[in-house]
């Protein structure tokens, strides 16, 4: 879709350091040209949800006086996953009832599930002008904050995802520079195992699964145990109709198709992660050579690998840098008998501040100079 695409960045930008929020917002609406959509907080959520399913999307930020100045006022985002939360909290564990409370739930206004919930975060949101690493090490590599409102001066313009900034590089690899050809045994993306349900579950167990163990989607596997689909708030992009969840995956998948797995082998280097992202995978797969899943990088862990310094020493051990730095490896211990005095003068004998402190040959703590001296 992007191959004839060419990725324009800000003059300055020679490196990752160098971008600014408004590089991937330009990005993102040259390339699928989406529009600012929001709602108010007297919004019901039935309106919320109407609005979601028509542009497509799950999450919008709720604004008020939208456009007016130092007037705007900004509440936070909701997600159609915040609605279903609370539907599924009020129904109970076993889900009975789920239709009927759901209708109750889309009559509330969204003020008030902020206020009984408080479901929207406020400081979620970005400049325009605010430097784009930052901004994901100070919020996109936190799992509750995958997309965020972007603000030129008062007024929200834009949204921005995680999946924006994955894709805005991917079509920049040489903003990877070096990381690029490391492989992501290296990188030790390699997040955990992925929770996973099985075709004849629910949607709504699949989603309840997955808030339950802090993660935002499910692998669907079929009868073999191989990886054929993901359920997450994606899932319910278009999905006019909530009580479809009740319905099993693969009764619901027969209305609405179900996302196919984001997946790559174990081998697969950064810059093979990055260009398979997309615009909503919000996880990538590594499965096995029968296709069984092994592990799963959430689009966080993958932002993380690019913004962070340091992945070079994962190899490395404290030995080696012993050798570089030319320092015999022996280590200063102490045990529970010394006194202060004692302490002190063998920490300045060996010019060192800090020293492990043993008690019968196990390790108990540090003592430290500082410390001694301002007892």
């Amino acid at each position: 879709f992007f191959s004839n695409f060419t990725i324009v960045v800000s003059p300055m930008a020679k490196s990752l350091a160098d971008l600014k929020v408004q590089d991937v917002v330009t990005f993102v609406q040259k390339a699928r040209g989406v529009k600012m959509c929001y709602i108010v907080p007297e919004d019901t959520l039935k309106q919320a949800v109407k609005v979601m399913v028509e542009n497509e999307v799950c999450a919008l930020p709720v604004l008020e006086n939208h456009g007016q100045g130092e007037k705007e006022k900004y509440f936070g985002m909701i997600s159609i996953t915040d609605v279903v939360q609370v539907t599924s909290e009020l129904a109970g564990p076993k889900g009975e009832g789920f239709g009927e409370t759901m209708a109750a739930v889309l009559e509330r206004k969204v003020s008030e599930l902020q206020e009984e919930y408080h479901l929207l975060p406020e400081n979620n949101k970005a400049k325009v002008s605010d430097n784009l690493m930052d901004v994901v090490r100070n919020g996109f590599v936190r799992p509750n904050y995958f997309r965020m409102a972007v603000f030129d001066g008062e007024k929200a313009t834009a949204l921005l995802s995680q999946n924006d900034v994955v894709e805005f590089i991917a079509q920049s690899p040489d903003l990877l520079g070096v990381k690029a050809t490391c492989p992501i045994s290296k990188l030790g993306m390699a997040s955990a195992k992925a929770a996973s349900v099985k075709e004849t579950d629910t949607v709504l167990n699949a989603l309840a699964l997955a808030r339950a163990q802090g993660q935002r989607e499910v692998g669907v596997l079929d009868a073999a145990g191989k990886l054929v689909g993901i359920i997450n708030a994606g899932t319910l992009e278009g999905v006019a109709d909530l009580s479809t969840l009740l319905l099993s995956i693969s009764e619901f998948k027969a209305k609405h198709p179900i996302a196919e797995p984001v997946i790559v082998s174990s081998r697969a280097t950064l810059s093979e992660v990055v260009a398979v992202v997309g615009p909503a995978a919000r996880r990538v797969y590594v499965v096995d050579e029968q296709g069984m899943p092994e592990f799963f990088m959430p689009t966080e862990d993958v932002l993380r690998n690019i913004v962070n310094s340091g992945w070079e020493f994962n190899n490395v051990t404290v030995a080696d840098v012993c050798k570089i730095a030319h320092h015999p490896i022996q280590v200063l211990t102490m045990n529970t008998e010394k006194t202060l005095g004692e302490a002190m003068k063998e920490l300045a004998e060996h010019s060192v501040l800090t020293a492990p402190v043993l008690r019968g040959g196990k390790y108990v703590g540090m003592v430290d100079a500082f410390d001694i001296l301002s007892e």
